[in-house]
């Protein structure tokens, strides 16, 4: 794993609930950050709400019932 160094820039997750497309613009955001060599993490409350998050984002994600936390 790579850790960024203090100096690099910060670059926000996007509000996507207040784009004029959310799904169009997860879907880049998701793209984006893949192509760049990091990977994301989806955390849902319901196993609904992850399916939401996948077929918005156009990602099958790998299914973990206990993070830990």
């Amino acid at each position: 794993m790579n850790v960024l160094s203090q100096k690099a820039s910060f670059a926000p997750t996007p509000d996507f609930s207040q784009v004029a497309s959310p799904r169009k613009a997860l879907r880049a955001f998701v793209d984006d950050t893949r192509r760049a060599g990091s990977r994301l993490l989806f955390a849902a409350a319901h196993e609904d709400d992850l399916r939401v998050l996948e077929r918005m984002s156009g990602v099958k994600a790998e299914h973990f019932t206990d993070c830990g936390f």
